[in-house]
């Protein structure tokens, strides 16, 4: 591969639309060398497009103009505005090169009406009769010709003009509907398998809630009172209630990594922000399904609470009662219960408590 061929992979064919100069470096104070560059001309620039214009910030293309040139630079546009140089396309090069035609005639056509005008009034001179005469008649009516060649030429401009700005509208709503197919494509993969995971937690939080439903549905102290192993209820339910937050926790990050990716695209509108609305929609359900998860984990351990206070003072009477009976202290009592230890296990709490008579007629699950 020879410096050539590997210089021309990375070229980028652009189109002058205005007469312009080719400049041996990226600043423009050096008037004396540069190089003029008629409309029409095509220049291939390479990597080089983030030169600045000295003091301008205008951009620059190290080009080498077409057919025949040396590499120089070209300013992309006049001080931020007018735009000199354009990305070649078979139909950018033809409206270019007819602009170019048409202004060429368009200055002929001036020249000569011009010239007409500056031949009338020489001949007027020299009177209105006789050949003089005959020749302002014959000028009239060729400048006549001139001034309709010049208003059909005009026409032609605005022709031009609006077929350029059509295919220019047609390709603009070309590419938008190819970046709306695009956006799509990204949208719906951001949204992939969410339905599912949002399933799965609305899953859970059933699970939950049918869990706690036989807790909460309790309305009386009889009905607690009856209720059988409530603690084991509670286990099931506060089971149940990691997995969900555990869940949600999962769903939460990806929805913070999905609407990162769609901040880093920045999105205008389309699909995509309809996408970001989606994901802080699901993030709403999530949110309620966690509340709606919390309640009901809270309304089992109030339950729980109600149960083991209804039975507090009854228990501390019954233990108050053994001491008395047994002639023992506080004290006394921990260091029996305690065993050389630093606390009381909750085993052997909950053997000596069943073993009081005073709270034999209590559910041992209760006393639990």
């Amino acid at each position: 591969i020879s410096l050539t061929d590997l210089r021309d992979t990375f070229l980028v064919k652009d189109v002058c639309n205005c007469h312009i100069t080719n400049r041996p470096n990226a600043s423009n104070k050096c008037a004396p060398k540069k190089r003029p560059m008629r409309q029409q001309h095509a220049t291939s620039g390479d990597l080089q497009r983030d030169q600045r214009d000295g003091g301008t910030s205008v951009e620059c293309v190290r080009c080498l103009p077409r057919p025949n040139g040396r590499f120089g630079f070209v300013s992309t546009c006049k001080y931020g505005c007018n735009v000199q140089v354009e990305a070649y396309s078979p139909f950018n090069s033809c409206v270019v090169r007819a602009q170019g035609a048409l202004a060429e005639a368009n200055d002929d056509l001036c020249q000569a009406r011009n010239k007409l005008k500056a031949k009338e009034v020489e001949l007027a001179k020299l009177g209105r009769t006789g050949p003089a005469g005959t020749l302002q008649q014959d000028l009239l009516q060729i400048r006549q010709k001139v001034i309709a060649s010049l208003a059909a030429l005009k026409d032609l401009r605005k022709k031009v003009e609006r077929s350029k700005d059509r295919v220019t509208m047609r390709e603009q709503s070309e590419q938008m509907a190819y970046e709306e197919v695009r956006e799509r494509r990204q949208a719906a993969v951001l949204m992939r398998d969410l339905d599912s995971i949002l399933t799965s937690l609305e899953t859970f939080a059933q699970e939950l809630s049918k869990a706690a439903h036989p807790m909460t549905a309790l309305a009386t102290r009889a009905q607690l009172d009856a209720f059988p192993r409530p603690l084991d209820l509670w286990d099931n339910v506060e089971h149940h209630h990691e997995e969900l937050l555990q869940a949600a926790a999962e769903v939460r990050s990806l929805i913070a990594k999905r609407n990162a990716s769609i901040m880093r695209l920045n999105p205008q509108g389309g699909p995509l922000l309809d996408a970001s609305v989606q994901l802080e929609q699901v993030e709403t359900k999530v949110k309620a399904l966690e509340a709606k998860a919390e309640n009901s984990a809270a309304a089992v351990q109030s339950k729980c609470h109600a149960i083991a206070n209804a039975w507090s003072k009854v228990a501390v009477d019954a233990m108050r009662a053994n001491i008395l009976r047994r002639g023992l202290t506080p004290e006394g009592l921990f260091q029996e219960l305690a065993e050389a230890n630093d606390c009381i296990a909750e085993d052997a709490f909950f053997s000596h408590l069943a073993s009081l008579q005073e709270l034999a007629s209590v559910r041992r699950d209760h006393i639990q």
